[in-house]
């Protein structure tokens, strides 16, 4: 628990942090004019006194350009793949008038209009996913017995989870073309014991990084996540995380994802019936994978994500990802993974693994499922399906 205390407080520090620095740099760069690249919908809005030169020769160069009328205009300019955007969701002239920065509306993707909040905000709840639901999983973890017995063979644990998911923008990196994240997931299974004891099992992931998100082109992230097991044993484990798709339109992106181990724990299980511990080395599972999502509208209200690929061990692992809105601001999210054992292994129901959960999510202050808001968390909080244990030799 105290572990667990250490790495939350370091990563929330780290956190907060980076956004406050990133809030000063952004007061730093405000005055100057938007110009970001291409590829997401409020940055192909610029200024048309960037753009004089070229605003005039096409207009014939009226003379109140020429005097410079140029503070308070905007001019559209839709990227490749892009579509066109709806008056009430484009920067409004008064924001620059009223002191607002120059980045722009945040394009949370609210139905009713752009909602230009002002920024500062290291804990936004309305860049927030909360949720709360059921998770059923089994893996090498839950197979504890020493060979002699079948008393550490757990083939599931089931129960409930719940969590969050917090964004936060960080205008100060690539000027304010990156995002950070971070979020908790609680796991709790095995309520009333089983085979391998009386004890409940608790668990505690976390995640936090650093993500871009875009309507057109690359975009992707990189995370640390770290979870603690507290079980008949307790466990710390570590890994980095990090997708990179391509977004073909708007419902479509393709991509590649990995998972790589950064630490290794030796635990000490007690079992029920045993004065034995049973010794075993854990750590996180080296995954592979390439994905296709499909969302299911341009306003990406919900999505669909299929994976497929391989493990260190030469195995493979499949998934799906559904997130489905309900009413409002209210979603169903269900996610499955399996792991096929490797080929020639000796136990290969041991080396097995599988991952469900459904839960209702809700995130105040937007509609569920809407892509507008390139702040809020571009990869999920860690749980048993993105986050696979192994047993060490």
């Amino acid at each position: 628990m105290i572990r667990l205390l250490q790495v939350l407080a370091s990563c929330v520090v780290v956190w907060v942090t980076l956004s406050v620095l990133s809030e000063i740099a952004c007061g730093q760069q405000a005055h100057r004019a938007g110009g970001r690249v291409g590829a997401r919908l409020p940055e192909v809005l610029q200024h048309r006194h960037s753009r004089h030169a070229s605003v005039s020769r096409r207009s014939g160069g009226s003379a109140q350009r020429a005097s410079g009328e140029t503070a308070d205009s905007y001019e559209e300019t839709l990227a490749p793949g892009a579509t066109q955007s709806t008056p009430e969701l484009l920067p409004k002239q008064a924001s620059r008038q009223s002191g607002e920065n120059d980045l722009g509306c945040d394009h949370c993707g609210m139905s009713n209009g752009c909602c230009c909040y002002a920024p500062g905000y290291l804990l936004d709840w309305r860049r927030a996913d909360l949720w709360v639901g059921v998770s059923s999983f089994t893996g090498p973890g839950n197979f504890l017995t020493t060979g002699a017995s079948s008393d550490g063979q757990v083939e599931g644990s089931f129960g409930f989870q719940e969590g969050f998911n917090f964004g936060a923008r960080l205008p100060s990196l690539l000027r304010g073309q990156m995002g950070s994240q971070i979020g908790m997931r609680f796991t709790h299974t095995q309520i009333d014991g089983t085979a391998a004891g009386t004890d409940s099992r608790t668990q505690a992931f976390m995640t936090a990084g650093l993500f871009r998100r875009v309507d057109y082109g690359f975009q992707g992230g990189l995370v640390v996540d770290y979870l603690h097991d507290d079980w008949v044993y307790q466990a710390d484990l570590v890994q980095l995380r990090g997708e990179l798709s391509f977004l073909f339109s708007a419902c479509h992106d393709f991509g590649f994802r990995f998972t790589d181990s950064q630490q290794t724990d030796d635990v000490s299980a007690v079992l029920r019936g045993s004065a034995t511990p049973v010794a075993r080395r854990l750590a996180a599972l080296n995954t592979y994978r390439f994905f296709y999502r499909y969302r299911f509208s341009d306003l990406g209200r919900g999505l669909a994500e299929l994976s497929a690929g391989f493990t260190e061990d030469s195995g493979g692992v499949l998934g799906l990802d559904l997130k489905t809105p309900l009413q409002g601001q209210l979603g169903l999210e269900t996610k499955a993974t399996y792991v096929i054992p490797s080929r020639g292994a000796a136990v290969p129901y041991a080396e097995e693994g599988w991952n469900l959960g459904v839960a209702i999510v809700w995130t105040p202050g937007r509609i569920f499922g809407t892509q507008r808001d390139y702040y809020r968390p571009l990869l999920d909080v860690a749980d048993n399906g993105s986050l696979l244990s192994k047993l060490v030799p």
